[in-house]
């Protein structure tokens, strides 16, 4: 039956499964989010109307309250890999204060989220105190910290790899081993890391790409002028959607049972 091949279709029992995850739902309501920034700043532009203006405002809003319960608990999983990482003794040296800075500023940044988000449910005024009042720039401020820390381990992982291949390359064109048996299998094992340094090189690059676009968002939340809402919400959308495709691959196919 027709009905019958759409309930079944792995494509449904695939969607289903990703908007039962809160980081599904937390992407999904944050692209729709910058997308209203974007539609806002475009009607303002364009002087469309003040009520459709405030009217994208509005609705931005709504996202953007409806994704703070979804993160709330976010600082727990950024304490313990920060707690991990300074107990690894066998990292390197330059990837391990990168990372520490990155997993404490990812804690700080979801923390004072926590504490934004009671602002908006007008549980916290403004004349509660100076913090309270730049909030959001506090917010944006220890996330620009976690980005620009994880954009230099990227730089870094893109160093190491990009040395690792060129050397796996050098090896794969030498002919120094006289044994073709081992050499059939010393290429075999040759190309298998240079395709895992392939990947890493192109993981390394999308991360990289997402961050320096997620800096330009940080930091026009921070107040910077010369970023405007459309600029933030057009680099928003594409790390959101980005950040979809990575969710949606990993997302299980099999059927779940809620109990």
């Amino acid at each position: 039956m027709v009905c019958d091949s759409i309930t079944y279709h792995p494509t449904l029992t695939r969607l289903i499964n990703f908007l039962e995850t809160n980081n599904g739902r937390d992407k999904l309501l944050r692209t729709l989010q910058y997308l209203a920034r974007l539609v806002s700043f475009y009607l303002l532009k364009t002087g469309s109307g003040v009520n459709s203006y405030y009217l994208a405002r509005r609705i931005q809003d709504l996202f953007v309250l409806s994704r703070k319960p979804l993160r709330a608990f976010k600082p727990l999983r950024h304490l313990k890999t920060l707690s991990i990482t300074l107990d690894n003794e066998l990292e390197d040296s330059y990837t391990k204060t990168l990372e520490t800075v990155k997993q404490a500023g990812y804690s700080l940044y979801y923390g004072f989220d926590s504490i934004y988000w009671l602002k908006l449910l007008g549980l916290l005024k403004n004349k509660n105190g100076k913090l309270v009042r730049k909030i959001e720039q506090v917010c944006s401020f220890f996330w620009l910290i976690a980005l620009v820390s994880g954009l230099l381990q990227n730089l870094r992982q893109l160093r190491v790899s990009y040395h690792k291949k060129q050397a796996l390359l050098k090896e794969l064109t030498s002919s120094e081993n006289k044994d073709p048996l081992d050499e059939k299998v010393n290429l075999e094992k040759q190309k298998e890391t240079l395709e895992t340094q392939n990947t890493l090189l192109s993981r390394a690059k999308r991360e990289a790409f997402v961050r320096i676009l997620d800096s330009i968002v940080a930091l026009n939340s921070f107040g910077s002028a010369r970023i405007n809402d459309g600029v933030a919400g057009g680099a928003g959308i594409i790390t959101s959607v980005l950040q979809l495709q990575d969710l949606w691959k990993n997302t299980n196919v099999k059927e779940t049972t809620e109990i």
